[in-house]
């Protein structure tokens, strides 16, 4: 799962800065989805031709004003899920081989109640 050596890479833990005043749009902000005739229940579907739809609206509508938006992880709702279309802000603070006995898999495996 970590290691592809067909295709040439190896699973990498990234991590990033974003600057506090990169605004990100907040999917789980009742009133923001309210201001702007998003249903939560089309936030969280499977289905990325409607996601996607209102990811591509937002960034149209909000895009010089955004960086892009977070939203809750369909594995974990206390865990936040970015897409960001203004990488530009980010600085590259460290990265890491992931394996699995990387602590952040250790501890997402434990927390999804998965054995390794």
């Amino acid at each position: 799962m970590f290691h592809h050596p067909a295709a040439g890479f190896d699973r990498q833990l990234v991590t990033y800065d974003l600057p506090a005043k990169a605004r990100v749009i907040d999917l789980d902000d009742a009133r923001f989805l309210d201001d702007h005739h998003i249903r939560p229940s089309r936030v969280a579907s499977k289905n990325t031709v409607i996601t996607q739809d209102i990811a591509l609206r937002l960034h149209t509508d909000l895009g010089t004003t955004t960086v892009g938006l977070k939203w809750w992880s369909s594995l974990d709702a206390d865990w936040t899920s970015y897409a960001l279309w203004n990488r530009r802000l980010l600085t590259l603070e460290k990265i890491e081989p992931l394996t699995i006995t990387h602590p952040a898999v250790v501890a997402a495996a434990r927390r999804l109640g998965r054995r390794l």
